[in-house]
């Protein structure tokens, strides 16, 4: 613009530069609430996705609702194939779980220790039964002893797993040799890739956010 000559309009060009000025903030407060927003986005999505600290007890929204899905399907799942005789489901996966999702630092939470410990579970519950058919307090104490004992020699210490021990010491009728693969061998792998798909979806979903933090999640 040109200067303002003698005779001009000078409120004229006092309005147009009080037009561009209001423009450029207006601008400037368009990007801040654009900003404002996407760090809103950033801190929500950490919040939900974020996993749990290793070694500590907690864990994200997200890894508390696939919990409880993981328990869901394999109930779905043990409904579809009861009738073929094999189950898929036993108390102690949800222990297991539980184990997986906020313990994610932890040994015990491992794959193998998970597939690994509750099928040696089993396997020390069937052995303690054998033993003391006749007397299933001391069957129920020595599954517990056999259980931690073998998990210790292969690595593979897993909690839940002597519950799964006593579960075939409480009702040995009931559970077979078959028991071993169904429900606790083919259960504990469902669990554990159930569990790996998680832990891939919260790492995509981390990478995308810690890309945005440098990349912006708006196009201006």
């Amino acid at each position: 613009m040109g200067p303002i000559e003698r005779g001009g309009d000078p409120c004229g060009a006092v309005r147009l530069l009080h037009g561009v000025r209001f423009s450029a903030v207006a601008g400037e407060e368009d990007a801040q609430r654009e900003e404002r927003s996407e760090h809103r986005l950033v801190k929500m999505t950490e919040t939900v996705f974020t996993p749990a600290q290793q070694g500590f007890f907690s864990i994200s929204p997200f890894e508390a609702v696939m919990s409880g899905l993981t328990i869901a399907l394999l109930m779905w799942m043990n409904d579809a194939l009861v009738a073929k005789h094999e189950p898929l489901l036993i108390p102690s996966f949800a222990a297991s779980i539980a184990v997986i999702y906020t313990q994610p630092g932890m040994s015990n939470a491992r794959s193998w220790n998970v597939i690994a410990g509750q099928f040696l579970g089993g396997v020390a519950g069937f052995v303690s039964i054998s033993i003391f058919h006749s007397s299933t307090p001391l069957a129920a104490g020595f599954a517990i002893f056999l259980g931690l004992v073998i998990m210790r020699l292969s690595n593979a210490i897993h909690p839940p797993g002597v519950a799964t021990a006593l579960i075939v010491v409480l009702s040995p009728v009931a559970h077979g040799v078959r028991f071993l693969f169904f429900p606790v061998l083919a259960g504990a792998i469902i669990v554990v890739l159930i569990a790996w798909l998680t832990h891939l979806v919260q790492l995509a979903i981390l990478h995308t956010l810690q890309r945005s933090i440098n990349e912006p999640l708006f196009e201006p």
